[in-house]
């Protein structure tokens, strides 16, 4: 019964997430901008964050 269940639950999901991908891309351009700087940062100091990453695994820096 529940993989009927689920079975249904999943095909009312599909549309709305090819719906989701499916928009046009509405970044602007302070976002590039933004996302930019934050890449040219993390290069930047990447020595530094594989070093807090040795007593942190998987810590990044905020976006």
């Amino acid at each position: 019964m529940y993989i009927a269940y689920s079975a249904l639950c999943e095909a009312e999901l599909q549309p709305k997430v090819k719906d989701i991908y499916n928009k046009p891309n509405q970044c602007s351009q302070a976002d590039d901008a933004k996302l930019e700087g934050y890449l040219a940062a993390c290069a930047k100091y990447r020595h530094e964050i594989a070093a807090i990453q040795q007593h942190f695994p998987g810590w990044l820096p905020e976006f």
